[in-house]
């Protein structure tokens, strides 16, 4: 059954962020992270004392994993970054070799502890993108190609189904995950019409659903195990980006947006564009691995 769900909205952070993305949460603090790729910039909110920081960077900053080794792993445009959230201090881990037109974007810890992020055409427009691991000696191992814009990559919680999106195309891919992490069976999970959007950011909660930010949609899609879509929040913001369960009992739903490429008009309309949205959707998420 398709239900549109009421405002179920808690805080609106007045980010305003050109291309907000990654929200993750670290208990330690109850804060929530997330980046702004266009505005470089880091993001922390922590839900206790319900104070906001913004910290600004040299660079594009695509993502920011935990990690057990190196506190956090940051993916910037084109390189791997052992990254101090409290300063923006970072060291180099790993140059990529990649195209001027090809970035990071998105990313997860993956079933076995290592990172997965994809690649994508900043251009929006060639499929060059890859979906990548991160191993433990530095090198990347291939997972997946044929991206336009790699976005999104969410596990189930038992960790044997990996989520994967192409944005451009619409369409939601799934994997079957092995106990050495390796990826096969890839398959259409579901793909968005034309009115719904774009799919972004995605994740699951404690019940294997997936939840899924519409770009161009106003709002979050909710699909059950069969692909089938079984909720959606709309937001006041065209541009929903990505999604993720926060909060000790991760039971607060932190979504982000982006304000890039719209007119004065569409910012008129949609004012918190940019913005990100603590959200109570009757749903609990499971507790993410740190990496290694």
């Amino acid at each position: 059954m398709i239900s549109a769900m009421p405002t179920v909205i808690k805080t609106i952070i007045p980010s305003q962020c050109q291309l907000g993305e990654g929200p993750l949460y670290c208990d330690e603090g109850s804060c929530v992270m997330w980046v702004d790729i266009k505005k470089p910039s880091l993001h922390s909110y922590h839900l206790d004392t319900q104070q906001w920081h913004t910290i600004a960077l040299a660079e594009q900053i695509c993502w920011l994993l935990p990690s057990a080794r190196y506190g956090f792993i940051a993916g910037f445009r084109n390189a791997l970054y052992q990254l101090e959230p409290s300063t923006g201090k970072r060291t180099l881990l790993k140059q990529l070799e990649i195209a001027d037109h090809v970035r990071l974007n998105d990313a997860i810890i993956g079933p076995q502890g290592a990172p997965l992020f994809g690649t994508m055409d900043d251009n929006e427009q060639l499929p060059c993108g890859q979906l990548l691991q991160l191993n433990d000696d530095l090198t990347l191992s291939v997972l997946d190609t044929g991206y336009t814009v790699s976005n999104g990559p969410a596990l189930s919680t038992d960790h044997r189904m990996l989520f994967s999106t192409d944005s451009a195309a619409r369409t939601i891919y799934c994997f079957d995950v092995d106990a050495c992490g390796a990826l096969s069976n890839k398959r259409l999970f579901t793909r968005f019409t034309q009115s719904m959007g774009y799919p972004d950011g995605m994740c699951v909660d404690s019940d294997d659903n997936l939840w899924v930010a519409a770009f161009q949609g106003g709002g979050v899609y909710c699909f059950g195990k069969d692909g089938r879509q079984r909720e959606f929040i709309s937001l006041p913001a065209w541009q929903i980006t990505s999604v993720a369960f926060v909060g000790t009992h991760r039971d607060t739903l932190v979504v982000t947006s982006a304000r890039v490429g719209l007119d004065e008009a569409s910012h008129k309309q949609f004012p918190h564009n940019g913005d990100t949205f603590l959200l109570d959707v009757g749903r609990t998420g499971p507790r993410l691995p740190v990496g290694r």
